[in-house]
């Protein structure tokens, strides 16, 4: 009897693991899919998958995108230009998000759509900081980005649930 709850235990476990990796796959897939940036000179990846349920997606370490190795090594159209991933997340569900806010000329706020997610960089939990091009500071859940320098022809993009959007600067007065 002992056996057999223990297995039972164990071909539970086994069977959510399989459909976290499973759903994890299927997210990665329609991101590559829906990818139409192949051409921009430069990419901002606000939010990139880390992980899904623990199950490795697009998690990088000292390199700056998961999503270009992604695009460069499992599609046949490569990027040719520059990819930056800002931040990366863990996500819980296939349908996870973030949503853009602007809140000066070229600040944003970039917040979950849902509860329970985190801020990774290079595979540990998120903190501020800044390269050449922005300034990151992390606050409780959203995080600030305030872009020093914007190449010509930039584009940001974030990831939300299966889909790419891309985010247009307003004008501001």
């Amino acid at each position: 009897m002992v056996i057999a709850i223990i297995l039972l235990i164990n071909i539970f476990y086994q069977q959510t693991t399989l459909k976290y990796w499973h759903d994890s796959t299927l997210v990665l897939k329609s991101l590559k899919d829906d990818f139409r940036w192949h051409d921009s000179p430069m990419v901002f990846v606000l939010n990139s998958p880390d992980n899904f349920e623990g199950i490795v997606m697009a998690s990088i370490s000292n390199v700056p995108s998961g999503i270009e190795e992604l695009i460069d090594f499992q599609t046949s159209h490569p990027f040719t230009g520059k990819m930056i991933d800002v931040l990366q997340y863990n996500m819980t569900t296939m349908n996870d998000g973030v949503k853009i806010e602007q809140i000066g000329p070229m600040q944003l706020k970039v917040s979950f759509n849902q509860w329970g997610n985190w801020w990774h960089r290079y595979g540990f939990g998120a903190t501020s900081y800044e390269n050449e091009y922005y300034k990151v500071e992390t606050l409780d859940y959203p995080y600030l980005l305030t872009f020093k320098s914007f190449p010509a022809g930039s584009t940001i993009i974030y990831e939300d649930g299966m889909k790419w959007k891309e985010f247009h600067f307003m004008e501001t007065k």
